[in-house]
Formats: structure tokens, C-alpha cells, sequence
């Protein structure tokens, strides 16, 4: 083959992986939070799950796309290791849905017709709209380009049978048997790793069936590889991620791998089974050959995710047992971690945003602990146990806060627009809010600990007074929890900390009437009634940047 034909095929890939990336991270854009709100609410079960992420993969056009986002949510303890399962074997049955397409529209309908057009409109909805409109034009600059990719990589793959010294080299390669199948299934699952893509490795295979260029067997063993190789992104999503995203992504590569053995043991059935749904005769055997390979490509993931959708609980046990068992003993956790997912063409501000905030939330658990421990060193006396962990929750939350910082600085080097550039905004003010408010709870702590050695008592009408003070404190920690919601919940955050304000005042207006006390106990009240401030204050500022 003429360097000029190998040339306008790698031109051709590489344009097919841009229009899928640009159309992956437009359809990311237009769906926003509605995909993270899908996924959470329709994993109470394996087929709700199994359902949600094939909706999530048809919607996004992108199984790695979903299959990472799973992995960040894993990570972030939204989602149990059972419940992610479900979503992968979805995802995986979703992703078959873009061979179909490409066998259909790409081979059948002339890809000018429709691409061109898209593009047009495209750009222009880029130029003059906004928001979602702008989101909508990059989702048809996408899809056009994807298939215009698509008939570089026909018109650069020549027929076989009118030029049969092209790709010459792969027809050696070819009449082996059943080790034809087995080394395709090798090169599939390599060109995936090194293209990061399992939508292209479909195109191509079917690019090249379509061509005669190889035989149905070898197709749909590049097809088995394909799904072994698409499982390298989520693993290295997972290499900055904690251990529990890790299971997530070894779960995604043994139900793979598992369903790669038997479809090799079962092969010629299923070969079988594809032949007989879409018959050929002998004038049209590579016509139809595209059909048949997005039928075994459907087929394969239907029958993995029937074998194993009953087991998602042994096998996500089996999962965690044998990553704990690798990396010696169980894992402690820290509060509030905070990891940056990036891997290849699915690291998008969407799902860096994702990331943030699924961890802040995390965080706002940890900082509300925090204050709830401190509460209680006010309520029910010093416990040096208790302050320990409130100054280890601390030291958690100023970590995360400098990285966090770093992590929003990337996200905002990646390319912002729209709502984005608010959202990153209100998460550094919540991420800020909360490592003041921890800070200030161990400074309660350290004062009471300071109090605690030198045996300075509170009086019965002082600790009253810290008592009422912390539970409407408690009363703002408790509307932080519920998070972003109706009106009235941000209506009862300000009467919340407009009724401490008012009783903070009459406290100290009290005690500047008081005389007689002994100054150290004096001066501890005054101090614990600054820092109760200072954390209600944080307290209110988190409040209002979560409902931002």
C-alpha cells in the first residue's frame, strides 16, 4: 500500500477520534448534572444500574466515558462496587450501539449528504449561541466530523478484490484457523490501548471486513480484543484514584476478560448465530458483513451481562477480596481525598467537575463530623480521644483544600464556558468555607485541651449558654448536610444564623455585665464565643456556596 493511502488512513482515524471526542464531551455538556442525578438514582438495584449506565453510554456515545465516570464515583463513595458493576455491564451493552450506527449511516448513506451539513450548522450554533445552543452546535460538529472521519478510513482502505496487493502483509495472517481469531483478538485489544478508543477499533474492523481485506473470523476477533483493550481507561483513571475506584476498574477488565473465554470457547456458534440472523449470499457476503459484526458485537455483551447480572454481589466481593489481598490488608480511608481523573479522551471539565464535587461532598461529611465531635467536647466535657480525631479531620481537610486548589486550577486550564467557570467558582469558595470551619473546630478543641490541663472550670451558667449556642450552630450544620435544594431550605439557613447572631450578642452583652469571675474562666468563655462564631460564619458561607 502507497505511503499516500497509509497517510490519508491515519488522517482519517485521527479525525473519526476527534469528531468522537468533540461529540462525547458536547453531549457530556448538554446532559450536565442529569447524568450524575440518572446514575444515582437508578442503582438501587443490578438492572436499574445495568440500565442506567446503557442510557448514560447511548446518550454520551462513549462506554469509557461512563465506565470512568463510575470509577470517580466509586472513588468518591457515591456508588458501592456491586452497584458500579451493573453500570459497566450497561455500559458495555451501550457502546454496541455506535458499530450499528456506523454500519448503517457509514456505509449505506452517503456520509457528505449529512456530515457537511452538520458541521455548517454546527459552527454556527458555536459562533452565535450559547449555553446549551453552543453545546448543541459542538454535538453536530462532532457527529459530522466522526463520520466524515469514517469515509476517509473507507476511501483509504482499497477494495481487496481490485487491489489484492493491499494489506498484503495481513493475508499470512489469515488462514490459520482458529488462530486467526485468537491473534486478532490480540491486535484488537492493542489498537484499542494505543488508540484509547473502542469505537474506532469498531470502525476500522469494520472498515476492513467491509473491504474484504480480512475474513468475518478475524473481525469478530478484533471485536472480543476491542473489549478487553476499551478496560485500559478506566484502570488508568484509577491509578491516581483510592483503592475502592481501583476494585471498579479491575471488576470492568475480569467481566471482560471472562466474557472474551467463553465467546473463544463458544466461537463457532456464535459464528453461527450471526451468519443465520443475517445471511449472505454469495453476491453479497461483504455487503452484509458490517451487519454481522454489530450483531456478534451486541450478542456478545447481551449474553456476558445475562451470565454474570446474578452475580454482581459474589463476583464484587471476589473483586475486593483479591485487590485487599494484593495490597495487604484493609485500606483506611481518608476523609475528603480528592483524586484527579484523567485518562485519554475522556478527561473533560464535565467530569472534572463531576470529581469536585462528588468529593465535596465527602468533605462537607467530614467538616460536619468535625464540629459535631467539637460539640460534644462543649456538651459533655473534654475527651482527649475525641480531639485527637477532630485535629486529624483538620489536618485531612487542609490537604485536600491545597489540592483541590490545584485541581481547580487544571480544570480551569482545560477550558471553561457557560455555567462551568460559576460551578468551579462556587467550589473553591465551598472547599475554602469548609477548611475555616474545621480549622476553627480545632481551635476549640486546642482551647478546651489548654483549659482541660490547667483545670479551668466553666460555670453551670456559662456552659448553658455554649450549649444553646452550639445547638443552633448544629441547626445551620444540619441545612448544610441537605445541600442545594428548594427555597426555603436557603430561607431557613439565614433565620438559622440570623438567630445565633442575635443570641452571640446577648451572650456577650451578658457577660461584659458580669464581675467576680475568675479571669482565666472569663477569658475561655470569650474565646470559645469567637471561635463559635467564626465556625457559625463558615458554617453560613459553605451554606451558600453549596446552594450556588
Amino acid at each position: 500500500m502507497q505511503l499516500q493511502t497509509w497517510i490519508t488512513l491515519i488522517g482519517g482515524l485521527a479525525v473519526f477520534l476527534f469528531g468522537m471526542k468533540v461529540l462525547s464531551e458536547s453531549l457530556q455538556e448538554l446532559a450536565g448534572s442529569s447524568l450524575r442525578g440518572l446514575l444515582q438514582a437508578m442503582t438501587r438495584n443490578r438492572f436499574l444500574a445495568m440500565f442506567s449506565g446503557l442510557l448514560i453510554t447511548i446518550g454520551i456515545q462513549s462506554s469509557s466515558a461512563t465506565t470512568v465516570m463510575v470509577v470517580g464515583f466509586v472513588n468518591a463513595g457515591l456508588l458501592k462496587l456491586g452497584e458500579a458493576v451493573g453500570v459497566i455491564m450497561g455500559a458495555n451493552i451501550g457502546t454496541t450501539v455506535t458499530a450499528w450506527l456506523i454500519s448503517w449511516l457509514g456505509f449505506k448513506v452517503d456520509v457528505t449528504a449529512f456530515a457537511l451539513p452538520a458541521i455548517a450548522v454546527g459552527v454556527g450554533l458555536q459562533f452565535l449561541g450559547k449555553g446549551r445552543v453552543r453545546d448543541s452546535g459542538g454535538a453536530l460538529i462532532g457527529f459530522g466530523f466522526l463520520f466524515l472521519g469514517l469515509l476517509f478510513l473507507k476511501s483509504s482502505v482499497p477494495d481487496a478484490a481490485k487491489d489484492p496487493e493491499s494489506f498484503a502483509f495481513l493475508r499470512q495472517y489469515t488462514d490459520m484457523g482458529f488462530g486467526t481469531t485468537l491473534l486478532f483478538v490480540l491486535i484488537g485489544t492493542l489498537l484499542t490501548i494505543v488508540i484509547q478508543s473502542s469505537s474506532a477499533t469498531a470502525a476500522i474492523t469494520i472498515t476492513l471486513a467491509y473491504n474484504g481485506q480480512i475474513p468475518l473470523e478475524a473481525a469478530l476477533g478484533m471485536i472480543l480484543g476491542e473489549n478487553v483493550g476499551t478496560t485500559i481507561t478506566a484502570n488508568l483513571a484509577a491509578i491516581a484514584g483510592n483503592r475502592n475506584s481501583k476494585k471498579a476498574a479491575l471488576a470492568h477488565t475480569f467481566f471482560n476478560v471472562f466474557g472474551v473465554f467463553w465467546a473463544l470457547a463458544l466461537f463457532v456458534p456464535l459464528l453461527n448465530f450471526v451468519t443465520w440472523l443475517f445471511p449472505a449470499d454469495s453476491g453479497a457476503d461483504i455487503e452484509v458483513t458490517r451487519y454481522q459484526i454489530s450483531a456478534f458485537h451486541t450478542t456478545f455483551n447481551l449474553i456476558n451481562t445475562a451470565l454474570l447480572i446474578g452475580f454482581t454481589t459474589p463476583f464484587a466481593a471476589f473483586v475486593s477480596g483479591l485487590v485487599d489481598r494484593l495490597a495487604g490488608g484493609d485500606e483506611k480511608e481518608t476523609r475528603g481525598k480528592l483524586t484527579h481523573l484523567s485518562a485519554g479522551p475522556v478527561a473533560t471539565a464535565s467530569f472534572g467537575l463531576f470529581e469536585i464535587e462528588a468529593s465535596t461532598r465527602k468533605s462537607v461529611m467530614a467538616a460536619t463530623r468535625a464540629w459535631e465531635r467539637s460539640a460534644t467536647l462543649i456538651k459533655k466535657g473534654y475527651s482527649g480521644r475525641r480531639a485527637r480525631r477532630i485535629l486529624d479531620t483538620e489536618s485531612a481537610l487542609d490537604d485536600y483544600y491545597a489540592r483541590s486548589v490545584h485541581f481547580l486550577n487544571d480544570l480551569q486550564e482545560s477550558g471553561l464556558h457557560g455555567q462551568q467557570g460559576k460551578r468551579v467558582l462556587s467550589a473553591l469558595e465551598l472547599i475554602t468555607a469548609l477548611e475555616d470551619m474545621s480549622d476553627g473546630c480545632a481551635d476549640l478543641s486546642r482551647r478546651l485541651r489548654r483549659a482541660h490541663k490547667r483545670s479551668v472550670e466553666l460555670g453551670r451558667e456559662d456552659l448553658e449558654r455554649l450549649k444553646r449556642l452550639t445547638k443552633l450552630i448544629q441547626k445551620q450544620v444540619d441545612l448544610l448536610k441537605k445541600g442545594a435544594g428548594p427555597d426555603q431550605h436557603a430561607d431557613r439557613r439565614k433565620e438559622s444564623f440570623g438567630c445565633f447572631r442575635r443570641e452571640i450578642k446577648s451572650v456577650e452583652e451578658k457577660l461584659s455585665r458580669v464581675a467576680g469571675r475568675r479571669a482565666a474562666a472569663q477569658q475561655l468563655v470569650r474565646d470559645l464565643l469567637r471561635t463559635l462564631d467564626r465556625i457559625s460564619e463558615q458554617v453560613e458561607h459553605a451554606g451558600r456556596a453549596r446552594i450556588a
